[in-house]
């Protein structure tokens, strides 16, 4: 759990910085938060449990699809515990990077 969990924050923190960085340009960087997927990836824990486990892939594009035609660059779908509670932590760990990144063009 420890390098999954710290893989997502990265990645997650190079998004910023990177959407920080091309903000002035024509690029959009878009991250895309998936939940646990009904697919092959758990085959490994015999396919009748692997598979039974997360969204239903359906499910996960409906949502996924929604989030990106609405136009948003930060789609997340589903969240660990209450999704409000979840998002709100989500939120203000972006408002602290735009203020860092803020100060930081200012200097």
């Amino acid at each position: 759990m420890p390098a999954y969990s710290a893989s997502k924050a990265a990645l997650n923190a190079f998004i910023l910085c990177l959407r920080e960085q091309l903000r002035n340009s024509s690029v959009k960087i878009i991250e895309l938060s998936p939940p646990v997927v009904q697919t092959e990836l758990h085959d490994y824990m015999g396919q009748d449990k692997g598979r039974a486990m997360g969204m239903p892939a359906e499910q996960f594009t409906d949502e996924a699809y929604k989030g990106l035609a609405a136009g948003k660059d930060q789609v997340g779908i589903g969240s660990i515990g209450p999704p409000e509670v979840f998002y709100d932590i989500v939120d203000k760990r972006r408002t602290a990077f735009e203020n860092l990144a803020k100060m930081m063009r200012g200097m």
